[in-house]
């Protein structure tokens, strides 16, 4: 299992998922892209280009809708003055095909083979270099914009986490951070690959959240990682640290949150993933300080 396919097991598992916002532009651009493709090779020609083999030429748009799973699309479908033209590789095995290469560019960054890779299983001509590079320099902005855009919704609570994941023969571990709001849902809000969580790593990623708009963070639950603690107090000044085992048990009453930092506690010391290089610590809970609407649960 690569490291991308166990972050999104970890991810499905707790039952979450990239934005779906995310899934639709990114799906978006890649057909808009390769129907530009797929014209050229149709004319023989790319755009604005003069050239005495060109068999027709182009005419404006016609807008269509692609039922896909992440909701419809509106395609912007090119016209030609003579003859016609319909992007007959939109099934939904292409469907599948370039979800799956954008969840994997949004985990692990978009790299050119890879969208090589990926758009070759397509029944497609092969791509120019310059198409090619097209691509890959529109799926990035498309991934860059939405990782690093705003974040408008409040989210009292963070829940972070550490994968370990095998690959190439060396450890590696995610760094997965997991935003809760009042209402108890639950978004994917960060992640990092790296070589070891460590202080600078945590420190990384929580400044990231807090330059895309994450504040007035009251609680951080996670287990005892090295260099966290000292992270959260760098930088989530008025947040109080508190281990998942505080929550294994659900808060009194019905509080939304509560009972989804519980859940997410529960599920964390039942993951058998973290059972290869992880062994539960034998610490006391640290529980000088109780928010109201966290209570704390010490386990004897």
């Amino acid at each position: 299992m690569t490291p991308t396919e166990a972050l999104f097991d970890y991810l499905d598992s707790r039952g979450l998922s990239l934005d779906r916002r995310y899934l639709r532009e990114a799906l978006h651009t890649l057909a808009q892209a390769l129907m530009e493709c797929e014209v050229s090779r149709v004319l023989d020609a790319a755009p604005y280009e003069r050239n005495g083999a060109r068999r027709a030429y182009r005419n404006g748009y016609r807008d269509s809708l692609w039922h896909t799973s992440v909701g419809d699309l509106s395609l912007s479908i090119p016209k030609l003055r003579k003859g016609s033209y319909y992007p007959l590789f939109l099934t939904p095995q292409a469907e599948a095909i370039l979800l799956r290469l954008a969840q994997e560019t949004y985990a692990s960054g978009v790299h050119r083979a890879d969208v090589r890779a990926a758009l070759a299983a397509l029944d497609l001509p092969e791509l120019e270099p310059y198409e090619l590079a097209d691509i890959v320099e529109r799926l990035a902005d498309v991934v860059y914009n939405h990782q690093h855009a705003p974040l408008r919704t409040d989210y009292p609570a963070l829940f972070l986490d550490v994968l370990d994941v095998e690959h190439n023969g060396l450890w590696r571990q995610w760094l997965i951070a997991l935003g809760i709001q009042p209402s108890g849902q639950i978004d994917l809000l960060a992640h990092e690959l790296v070589s070891a969580a460590d202080h600078e790593t945590w420190v990384k990623l929580l400044r990231r959240l807090r330059q895309r708009g994450v504040e007035a963070v009251e609680v951080v639950v996670s287990r005892e990682f090295t260099g966290l603690r000292p992270a959260v107090t760098d930088q989530l000044v008025d947040a109080v640290w508190q281990p998942h085992r505080n929550f294994l048990l659900r808060g009194s009453g019905e509080d939304a949150l509560v009972s989804a930092v519980s859940d997410l506690a529960v599920r964390v010391e039942t993951d058998p993933r973290h059972l290869p290089r992880m062994l539960w610590p034998g610490y006391a809970p640290d529980s000088d300080f109780a928010l109201a609407n966290f209570p704390v649960f010490v386990l004897a």
